[in-house]
């Protein structure tokens, strides 16, 4: 669904002859990193969503200044950044993948198995010191028949044991902590600095870190309390940088199947929206103006949220697929003894 999302916008813009989607696809060819990718993917379905509601779209219009913006969307140019997960987080996901990686090759051909923490993040000798330390644990186990335990610096204990690991056994890791929202605040604070020479702009975030989504307290408020929160964290900026129009943030992680009905938060200050996307994505969009009210600007964008969960059919009908989504998927009949499952 996401390529042919993706497929989509590309292919109607390229039709349309939107000016600037040589320069977007060049720059997704080069630089296929996630935060590129995000970044070009965003332009391109903002554009999309823009041309379903009839406005004249442009990629990479120029700025006031000089030099390529992300978007314009009839009177509404957008401005995109994107907020990925904490690098901390990536880095000890990538070490602790690593040690369960090495402790798998040590459980190969043998009746043994671990429980316990991984350990703190480990790099280069200290790494392979913890390493050569399990290896010699795991020959000790097997060898004898008895429990073996490996500390780490930071007093995490990892154990093995002669056996079949019994149900339920886990491996667990180290507590990473983060600030979600200075983080974002920080983000989007030097964005809006960096977007001064654009003229009037809004600033879009496409959030990848799960922030509203995320295992945290935040992510169990109602859209309303959400709302109000963001608004409350990124508001002040609107008045620290006055060519800033309104900043929106937009997550679509969470998948759900059946698709949520849509739900709409029309606060003091700021408005959210959620909406299911075909098949099974939805997305929460938060969107803060400014005080003083740009309200032809405001409404562009509140059109856009709101008729997103439209948008893959109507633009499919625009290239010659009229039945939508659904003509493109399958009943195939299951065989024996197996479920019906829907197959493109």
């Amino acid at each position: 669904m996401e390529a042919i999302r993706w497929w989509a916008a590309y292919a109607y813009l390229e039709n349309a002859k939107v000016s600037g989607l040589t320069t977007v696809k060049r720059d997704a060819r080069r630089d296929v990193t996630l935060s590129r990718f995000l970044h070009t993917q965003t332009q391109t379905r903002l554009a999309l969503l823009g041309a379903a509601r009839g406005h004249q779209v442009e990629l990479e219009p120029a700025k006031a200044s000089g030099g390529p913006g992300d978007v314009r969307i009839g009177p509404v140019f957008i401005e995109v950044v994107t907020f990925a997960e904490d690098q901390k987080f990536q880095d000890y996901e990538a070490f602790r993948q690593r040690c369960r990686v090495h402790l798998l090759t040590l459980d190969r051909d043998r009746e043994i198995y671990w429980e316990g923490d991984f350990p703190e993040y480990l790099n280069g000798h200290d790494f392979q010191t913890w390493k050569a330390r399990t290896e010699e644990a795991a020959r000790q186990c097997a060898a004898l028949g008895t429990a073996v335990d490996v500390l780490s610096r930071g007093g995490s204990r990892l154990t093995i044991r002669p056996g079949k690991a019994p149900r339920g056994t886990t491996l667990t890791g180290q507590t990473v902590e983060s600030d979600q929202g200075q983080r974002l605040l920080s983000k989007v604070r030097g964005k809006c600095a960096k977007t001064a020479g654009a003229g009037t702009a809004w600033i879009w975030v496409e959030d990848h870190s799960g922030l509203l989504n995320f295992p945290m307290p935040f992510t169990d408020l109602t859209l309303a309390a959400k709302t109000d929160a963001l608004a409350d964290l990124l508001g002040p900026l609107l008045a620290d940088y006055v060519h800033v129009a309104g900043i929106v943030v937009s997550n679509a992680a969470r998948r759900q199947l059946p698709l949520p009905k849509d739900e709409d938060a029309v606060q003091a200050s700021a408005r959210g929206f959620l909406r299911g996307l075909p098949l099974d994505r939805v997305r929460e969009t938060i969107v803060i103006p400014r005080r003083i009210l740009l309200p032809e600007q405001t409404n562009v964008i509140a059109r856009m949220c709101d008729t997103e969960g439209a948008s893959l059919d109507w633009v499919l009908a625009k290239l010659g697929i009229p039945g939508g989504v659904m003509s493109l998927l399958a009943d195939s009949s299951p065989r024996p003894g197996t479920s019906p499952m829907w197959t493109p």
